[in-house]
């Protein structure tokens, strides 16, 4: 529950710079507002594949991006959304008892322009649209962008490997 609890506020933190009125408690209220809990509590969750957590990722996302933008949250994006999904799972999954799951292996890793870009330099990524990842604005993303940056980063890093695992490419100044 500490866990839970520290990790929300975090949360909040990493996905709300810019963002009006975007502050901790109205990201906090909009992750604990869905079913992210009591789906992390099921043990048959943490046997998820990627396409399957893929479906309840965009359940969270859509959940909290409608809550946000119904009290009239400017500049809330479905890029926020996910990296409030994403920076909870970090502490609830990986750095709990799920992170050799297969939710583990298969959950998203918080996405910003300091992991793309570490992507994009790097020799050992082989892909075409580090360009593009170069460019990108996490805070700007919309559902369809959101879910094809993640298909492109999936199939730069080899099958076997935990998605999460690009997070070795965020080395923050």
């Amino acid at each position: 529950e500490h866990r839970r609890q520290q990790s929300a506020g975090r949360d909040a933190r990493a996905a709300q710079r810019g963002l009006k009125n975007g502050n901790v408690k109205n990201l906090r209220d909009a992750l604990q507002a869905t079913d992210i809990r009591e789906k992390l509590a099921e043990p048959q969750t943490l046997r998820l594949s990627a396409g399957e957590f893929d479906v309840l990722h965009r359940g969270w996302c859509s959940s909290i991006y409608s809550s946000l933008s119904q009290r009239l949250i400017p500049k809330m994006t479905y890029g926020r959304a996910a990296k409030l999904v994403a920076v909870y799972l970090k502490a609830i999954v990986l750095m709990g008892d799920g992170c050799n799951s297969s939710l583990g292996h298969n959950l998203h890793p918080p996405i910003d322009e300091v992991v793309l870009k570490g992507l994009a330099s790097s020799d050992r990524i082989k892909s075409p649209h580090k360009a593009v990842w170069r460019s990108t604005k996490w805070t700007k993303l919309d559902e369809a962008a959101y879910y094809q940056l993640i298909g492109q980063l999936r199939d730069a890093i080899p099958n076997d490997t935990p998605f999460w695992t690009i997070e070795e490419y965020w080395e923050p100044s």
